[in-house]
Parts: structure tokens; C-alpha cells; sequence
């Protein structure tokens, strides 16, 4: 068996924490099996550290035009659908990308843009590097995991980026491993000396990171940090209005608000056109008025795997310990509440996307620090017991409606 990875970062993790456990469940599936592990991305050997990239590994990933030009194109300030509670982050926004447009230092470094799942996170930080692209800077956007690999150069040292913008996405889980949490330090610390512009996306504040290092920490808090706001019913409605008209699917707006109160994200409303498109190419044939009646009933039938409410998943476990929701939003601190409790909340959290703040007000009005609590706690719980890691996977996936 050959085993390749896709970044070091990756590769590390898994020999420290996973190689056991894959190769006890492999010698089961076959005898005698031979396992050799790559020595780099995507390349096997013996099991030797795994070689730094060099400039040519470098280039090629960071001249990826192609792919990265697709990715940029589709997010532009042009698109962006906001209101007033968005006000604040597309104005830093615009005034960074004027400011670097114009080659003047950027005001904030880094500048990060966070909000749970589904609220433009992406879209903003794609066109504020797609319009810096368009001025003629040199921008890199993407996966941090690839670009801290490029720059890392072993033994603590990080190689000059070549970009002086720089963009990534999902930037958590540099907080996973602190030999990525030690290279996007040292990513700041290089383009605040340099006057690089550095934008990232968080799904939580960059504060609330767990296990977050000091030091990066600290950079982190020196920088400017905003809040994308889920979209409201105004801003699906738009959307889904403007898609409707885009993929010609001439849907009636009594069926497209039945639509938008479905979901309450922008990739919900895009699955449901995704759907919705896929049917009518497979029936086009019998006109637009057969497509424009199954249409509802297409939305009506996805609507039974829709994403579950924090009053769903409570249910759900509270059903599966034999006590009653009330209690487990309720106020009492007895064992018996207490983990069914935790589980819930870290449900919420992990489900959902919920901030500390809107799932403290579910739970009583819980203060968001008792939420962090309860987060932490099971994070910690799920990596170091096995139970309690099957149970929460069968309460997820009974939240789900998959049991």
C-alpha cells in the first residue's frame, strides 16, 4: 500500500496521531500488507522527515493562474448582496483594496473577516482579492494549509512570499497544529515588515480559536477583524430572485419565498437551485408549467432533510437521555443534565454555526463564556473518549434524520 498526503502539515499529524490506529485496521483487511508512506506530497519512499519544497514546488503552486482566476471571477464587490448590518466590513473592505490599489500601505494587517457558515465570508475576501488582481498587484488566494507548506523552509525558517497580497480562506484550522499556527505568525510578522496586505476568513472571532498559541494570539489581536452577518430574509430573497432569473428557471415568487424560508444560508438556496435545475433539464421537454408544479414539490420533499433547528437537535437529545428539553435549557447543574446538556450546545455549535452569543440565548440565556465552556469541554471529550465520540456522531446523525 502506498500512502501519500496532500500537504506536511497533514503528513505530520498523521504519522503522530493516526499511523497506529490506520495500520491496525489495515493489517485486519489484508495480511501481510506492506505499507509505504510518501516522503513529500503526493510522492512515496521510505519513511524518512519529509523534504521542504523547493522554488520549483513553489512556483508551480503559486502560478496556478488558471484555477485560482476561476475561484476569483466568481466574487466581485459588484455581486456581493448585502444591508446596513453589513455596512462595516464592506467599507474596510473597500478601503483596503483602494488603499493597495493605490500602493499605499495597508491599514490593517492582518485584516480578517469572520461569521458563521454561509454568510459571504468567501465572496468578500474573493473580491477584494479578485479587484487587487485586476489593479495589477500580485495576489495569492486559497488554501492556507498549501501556502504555509510553500513557505516553510524546516527548522523554523519561512521562505520571502512572492505575492504582496495575500489571501486565505477557512484560516481555523491553522489553529489545529501549531507547526501551522508557528508559520502564519511568521507569515504576519513578514508582511507587516514588508507592507504585504494579509486578509483572512475565520468561522468564529479569531479570539475564540481553540488552542490558539500565544504569540499568535497576539498578532491576530493587532490586526482589524469584522463580522459578516448571516444574510436575512431580504438578502435570500434577492439572491434566490437573482438566480431564478439566471438559471432561466421561471419560478413563481409565492414558490421562491416558500425557498428562502427554507433555508437560512446562501449554499442552501444554491442547492436548492441546483436541484431545481437538474429536474428541469431532465423534463424540460414537457414545458415550463410541469416544471413550475414538481418545482414545489421538489422543494417541499428536500425541506424533510433540511438543517436542524437548536429546538431539534435539544429534542433529539433529550429523548435519547429520558429527560426533557426544559431541563436541558433549563438552569439545573445535576450530572444527569449536565452532559446531555454540553452535547446539545456543542451540537448547536457544530451543526449550525450558531454564535456563542445566539446559542446562549437559546440555552436560558446562557453568559457566551458558559457556551465556550460547554464547546471546549466536549472538544476535548470527543478526542480522548471513544464513547463519547460514537454517541455524539449517533445523536448527530439522528439530528439529521439519518436514523
Amino acid at each position: 500500500m502506498r500512502v501519500v498526503f496532500p500537504h506536511l502539515f497533514f503528513r505530520e499529524r498523521f504519522m503522530r496521531e493516526v499511523r497506529p490506529v490506520f495500520e491496525n485496521i489495515a493489517s485486519h483487511i489484508c495480511k501481510n500488507l506492506q505499507i509505504v508512506y510518501g516522503t513529500g506530497c503526493g510522492q512515496a519512499g521510505n519513511d524518512s522527515q519529509p523534504r521542504r519544497p523547493d522554488k520549483s514546488i513553489f512556483q508551480a503552486r503559486a502560478n496556478s493562474k488558471e484555477r485560482n482566476n476561476l475561484l476569483l471571477e466568481q466574487f466581485t464587490f459588484d455581486n456581493f448582496l448585502f444591508n446596513r448590518k453589513n455596512d462595516f466590513p464592506l467599507a474596510a473592505a473597500h478601503d483596503t483594496v483602494d488603499k493597495v490599489s493605490a500602493r499605499e500601505l495597508p491599514p490593517f494587517t492582518p485584516f480578517m473577516i469572520h461569521g458563521q457558515s454561509g454568510s459571504g465570508k468567501s465572496h468578500l475576501l474573493g473580491a477584494m482579492a479578485n479587484a487587487l488582481k485586476k489593479n495589477g498587484r500580485h495576489v495569492f488566494c486559497g488554501d492556507p494549509a498549501a501556502f504555509m507548506e510553500n513557505i516553510s523552509l524546516g527548522s523554523g525558517r519561512y521562505a520571502d512570499p512572492e505575492e504582496d497580497c495575500i489571501f486565505l480562506d477557512d484560516a481555523q484550522i491553522c489553529a489545529r497544529e501549531a507547526s501551522m499556527q508557528a508559520a502564519l505568525t511568521a507569515l504576519i510578522d513578514i508582511c507587516l515588515t514588508s507592507g504585504r496586505l494579509l486578509v483572512l476568513s475565520f468561522d468564529t472571532h479569531p479570539s475564540l480559536c481553540r488552542d490558539i498559541s500565544q504569540k499568535l494570539a497576539s498578532r491576530l489581536a493587532s490586526g482589524l477583524s469584522v463580522e459578516l452577518k448571516p444574510p436575512d430574509m431580504s438578502i435570500r430573497l434577492a439572491y434566490a430572485e437573482k438566480q431564478n432569473k439566471l438559471l432561466d428557471l421561471e419560478l413563481k415568487s409565492e414558490l421562491i419565498l416558500n425557498l428562502v424560508r427554507r433555508t437560512q444560508d446562501i449554499r442552501g438556496i444554491d442547492g436548492y437551485m441546483a436541484r431545481l435545475t437538474a429536474f428541469r433539464s431532465m423534463v424540460s421537454k414537457q414545458g415550463a408549467g410541469a416544471v413550475s408544479y414538481d418545482a414545489s414539490a421538489i422543494i417541499d420533499k428536500n425541506a424533510e432533510g433540511s438543517k436542524p433547528t437548536p429546538a431539534s437537535i435539544v429534542e433529539q437529545v433529550a429523548r435519547h437521555f429520558s429527560v426533557s428539553p426544559e431541563d436541558i435549557i433549563g438552569k439545573r447543574r445535576d450530572k444527569a443534565i449536565s452532559l446531555p446538556r454540553h452535547i446539545a450546545i456543542f451540537l448547536c455549535r457544530d451543526m449550525l454555526g450558531l454564535s456563542l452569543v445566539q446559542i446562549g440565548g437559546f440555552f436560558g440565556k446562557r453568559d457566551h463564556t458558559s457556551i465556550l465552556y460547554s464547546v471546549n469541554k466536549m472538544a476535548r471529550l470527543l478526542d480522548s473518549d471513544n464513547d463519547t465520540h460514537r454517541l455524539a456522531e449517533d445523536l448527530r446523525k439522528l439530528c439529521l434524520g439519518r436514523r
